[in-house]
């Protein structure tokens, strides 16, 4: 039935989250290493219809996980707040960029909608994250050491965040 949300709680390592400033498509996202009970939960989640995919690499299976500044529903353009980010004491965490390796809770909204051609699907969409043990952010370890990643963001960290609308 459209409409109907339901959350799903997934754990997992943090690497590339980007919670603070949207990526350049317009999306704050993170790719979430999943820890084994939550893979399962996950594949449980494809198997209802959600399109995200699962990748397997040296570090294990991760998926990444969107929610983005705004969307068109129903002809209208719908703006969204940043993904919440909590400590595991429930006090926001503000400012901080999450360094890879950075063990999280992330709360995903899955819903389901219409499709154009009259049928229904199921989505997933990045709603907060706690973050249950932080890794800062190092340019250094963070980013891959043949140094255009690391030239294209020299200095963001220290940046002053900017609304995102």
């Amino acid at each position: 039935m459209p409409g109907k949300t339901e959350y799903v709680y997934l754990q997992g390592k943090a690497k590339w989250a980007r919670l603070t400033t949207p990526d350049p498509w317009g999306n704050w996202k993170l790719t979430l290493y999943l820890t084994p009970d939550s893979y399962n939960k996950f594949i449980e989640l494809k198997n209802e219809g959600v399109k995200n995919v699962v990748r397997k690499d040296e570090d294990g299976y991760h998926v990444i996980l969107r929610r983005p500044t705004s969307k068109e529903i129903r002809g209208k353009v719908q703006g969204f707040a940043p993904p919440e980010v909590i400590n595991p004491d429930g006090t926001p965490l503000r400012d901080i960029m999450i360094g890879n390796g950075s063990d999280v809770t992330v709360k995903l909204e899955v819903y389901s909608h219409k499709t154009p051609g009259g049928g229904t699907a199921k989505a997933s969409r990045l709603n907060s994250v706690r973050v249950d043990n932080l890794i800062p952010f190092e340019l250094s370890r963070d980013f891959e050491e043949d140094g255009d990643q690391e030239r294209m963001v020299r200095g963001l960290p220290q940046a002053p965040p900017q609304p995102t609308w």
